[in-house]
């Protein structure tokens, strides 16, 4: 099991398939994203992290996302 805070206050990108998902959605409204998120909380209890990049606020699960 991923110890969740060593992601705290770091960048991380998220996975290939993941950010081809979200960029199709950010496409569609006329975004550009780039994959560069800083994790701004984490939740241990239901295991997941709370990114932040340019405008978007992500929930996301550590499974989804690699250390940059």
């Amino acid at each position: 099991m991923k110890n969740l805070q060593r992601y705290l206050g770091k960048l991380v990108k998220l996975r290939h398939p993941h950010f081809e998902t979200l960029l199709a959605r950010a496409r569609k409204r006329g975004l550009e994203l780039e994959n560069r998120f800083l994790v701004g909380a984490v939740s241990g209890r239901k295991r997941i992290l709370v990114c932040y990049g340019g405008h978007l606020c992500l929930v996301v699960s550590p499974a989804k996302v690699d250390l940059v």
